[in-house]
C-alpha cells in the first residue's frame, strides 16, 4: 500500500485539488467522481443550455467530461469503469460531434478595447485548436480572421461541410464580466451590456458573441458561469434554456457524503474513527449545500480535496486548512452587496442562523438591476445573488422555501467580519 507521510492509503496526488482535466484525471487514475448519469439527463433537458454554479464547483472539469463524450475524436477508454463506459447507458449521440471549446476566464486589464481584444485572441487560440484536433476531418482549416466573430463563423462552416454537427461548449462565460463588474464598471458596461451607442468605442463584445452564437446555431450549447448577471445584460443568446435549478441534475457537481467517506476510507482504511473525525470536520465546514429547495446536501468539492490532499501528505490541516484564496470574485460581490443593499437586519439575521423565506427565486437579473435601489431592497433580490455565489443555500425543507448560511466555513469567509461588528 502506498505510503505519504504518516498517512497509508493514497498519495496525495490522488485528490484532484486545483485539476480540471478529465483526461488527465483519468489517465493519471486520481479520483473522479462519476457524473457521466447526468448526461443523458442533460440532453433530456434540451440541446442549447445554460447552467450556473458558484466559483470553484467544478464547471470545468465537467465541461471537459462533456467534451470528451461527445467528441469525435474523444478518447473512448477514458470511460472505461464509468457508467457511460458501458455501452448500454450510451447515448446516440456518443463521439458524434466536432467540440469547439471556448474558454472566456480572461485577464481584464487595459481599455475595453485591450479586454475585447484578449477575448478575441482566446477564441481565435480555440479554434487553431479545433484545426489542429480535427484535421483529418475538415475538408480546409477554419480560417483564423483577426475578428474572432468572423473565425467562429467559420468555424461552423467548416463543420458543416465536414458532415458532423458542431457542439458548443463556453465555460466560465463571465468571468471576466464579473471581475470588470467590479473593477471597472465602464468597461463593463462597454464589454458587456452596451449595444450601439453613439459614441462607443466598442461594441458590447460579450453580446456579440452570444448573438454571433445564436447565428451559426450548433447543434447543441453548453454554457456556465457563475450567475446570469452577464447573460442578462448582454441578452444575445435568448434561445438557450437555463438549467441551474433543475432537481434531477442537483448534484451533478460537488460531493456527497458517500464521495467524501469513500476519500475519507481510501486514505485510513477501516480506521473508522479517523475516517469519522475528518468527515465530521468537513461535514461541519464545506456541506449543506443545496443547490434546489430539498436537494441532496454537497460538500464543496475544491475545499474537500484541498483538506485531504493536506491530510495524505501526513498534515494535520485543521478547519484553518480549509480556507481557499481564490473566492475574489465572490468576496467583491459581497462586498458590492454590502455597500448597496438597503436590508436592514437581514446579514444579522443569517449569522443567528435564521433561515429565511424566500418564496421566489430570481434567476435573471442584470447590473442595472443589481443596483436599482428597488432591488436592493428587496430581501428576494439580495438573497438570490448570495445563492449564486454559495453565500447561502436551500434548506432541506420544500414547502417552506427558505436560504440559510450552509457552514461554518462560508461564515468564516464572508460573514466574520459582520460579526465582530456586531
Amino acid at each position: 500500500m502506498f505510503y505519504s507521510g504518516s498517512v497509508l492509503g493514497k498519495p496525495a496526488t490522488w485528490f484532484p485539488y486545483g485539476e480540471a482535466g478529465f483526461k488527465e484525471l483519468r489517465e493519471k487514475e486520481r479520483f473522479y467522481r462519476d457524473v457521466t448519469p447526468y448526461i443523458a439527463e442533460l440532453e433530456q433537458l434540451g440541446e442549447k443550455l445554460v447552467f450556473f454554479r458558484p466559483p470553484r464547483w467544478g464547471k470545468t472539469l465537467f465541461c471537459r467530461t462533456l467534451e470528451q463524450y461527445y467528441c469525435v475524436k474523444g478518447d473512448r477508454s477514458l470511460f472505461e469503469g464509468l457508467y457511460m463506459g458501458k455501452e448500454e447507458n450510451q447515448t446516440a449521440e456518443m463521439g458524434k460531434h466536432l467540440v469547439l471549446f471556448l474558454d472566456f476566464s480572461i485577464e481584464v486589464s487595459g481599455t475595453a478595447l485591450d479586454v475585447k481584444k484578449t477575448l478575441y485572441d482566446k477564441i481565435n487560440d480555440s479554434i487553431i485548436t479545433f484545426n489542429k484536433r480535427y484535421k483529418d476531418v475538415l475538408e480546409t482549416p477554419v480560417p483564423i480572421d483577426e475578428n474572432a466573430l468572423r473565425s467562429f463563423r467559420y468555424a461552423k462552416e467548416a463543420a458543416d461541410a465536414s458532415g458532423y454537427p458542431l457542439y458548443v461548449i463556453i465555460d466560465e462565460y463571465d468571468r471576466f464580466a464579473n471581475k470588470l463588474l467590479v473593477e471597472n464598471r465602464d468597461t463593463y458596461d462597454e464589454m458587456v451590456s452596451r449595444k450601439g451607442d453613439k459614441g462607443a468605442k466598442v461594441d458590447s463584445v460579450l453580446r456579440s458573441v452570444l448573438e454571433t452564437l445564436k447565428e451559426i446555431n450548433p447543434s447543441r450549447s453548453f454554457i456556465t458561469g457563475i450567475m446570469p448577471l452577464a447573460m442578462a445584460d448582454a441578452s444575445g443568446y435568448n434561445v438557450a434554456k437555463d438549467v441551474t435549478h433543475k432537481k434531477k441534475i442537483n448534484d451533478v457537481m460537488g460531493l456527497r457524503k458517500e464521495d467524501v467517506t469513500e476519500c475519507l476510507e481510501a486514505l485510513y482504511g477501516d480506521d473508522f474513527s479517523k475516517v469519522g473525525e475528518h468527515l465530521s470536520l468537513l461535514e461541519d465546514h464545506c456541506n449543506s449545500h443545496r443547490m434546489v429547495a430539498g436537494g441532496t446536501p454537497l460538500f464543496n468539492p475544491q475545499l474537500s480535496y484541498g483538506y485531504m490532499e493536506q491530510l495524505a501528505d501526513g498534515e494535520n490541516p485543521g478547519s484553518e486548512g480549509l480556507l481557499d484564496s481564490n473566492l475574489q470574485v465572490s468576496h467583491n460581490m459581497f462586498d458590492l452587496l454590502l455597500e448597496n443593499a438597503k436590508t436592514p437586519g437581514l446579514m444579522d439575521r443569517l449569522i443567528a442562523g435564521e433561515a429565511i423565506p424566500m418564496p421566489r427565486l430570481q434567476v435573471r437579473f442584470g447590473v442595472r438591476e443589481l443596483l436599482n435601489s428597488m432591488n436592493i431592497e428587496s430581501e428576494e433580490f439580495v438573497l438570490s445573488v448570495m445563492l449564486s455565489h454559495g453565500m447561502v443555500t436551500w434548506t432541506e425543507d420544500t414547502e417552506n422555501r427558505s436560504v440559510v448560511i450552509p457552514n461554518k466555513l462560508v461564515l468564516t469567509q464572508f460573514f466574520d467580519r459582520l460579526k465582530r461588528q456586531m
